[in-house]
């Protein structure tokens, strides 16, 4: 029984596709529907940030005020650009050096120099599409 059905229905395909007619499309239709699609993709790309700008404001004075009491309050003034910075408070006789303090200091600057760098660098792609 299974091979009877599966020989009419090969018979029915050879049929349609022997007899079938033919469709074309026209000759500008990839262009049409590209330009289709750039008009919809345009209006609904909009960039809308994660993060607000009044947050981010937020988060740095919150910052600032956090590195002003540090300062004020629990580092030692001592000779160099960077103070020394006496952790006691929080751990039993934990100092950092000078030079990891140098090397956070730089570390914190280049990840602010790439993070700039990236982003105009992305926002000038996305302007560019």
């Amino acid at each position: 029984m299974e091979s009877s059905k599966d020989k009419q229905l090969d018979q029915l395909a050879k049929k349609v596709f022997i007899e079938g007619k033919r469709e074309y499309v026209s000759l500008d239709f990839t262009s049409k529907v590209m330009s289709q699609i750039e008009s919809i993709s345009s209006k609904s790309l909009v960039y809308k940030p994660l993060i607000p700008k009044p947050i981010w404001v937020a988060i740095l004075v919150a910052l600032m005020l956090w590195v002003v009491y540090l300062l004020k309050n629990h580092f030692e003034v001592s000779s160099g650009w960077i103070p020394s910075i006496n952790l006691s408070y929080l751990f039993d006789k934990f100092q950092v050096s000078k030079s990891a303090a140098y090397t956070i200091v730089l570390f914190a600057f280049m990840v602010c120099v790439q993070v700039s760098l990236l982003k105009r660098y992305f926002d000038k792609r996305l302007l560019e599409k």
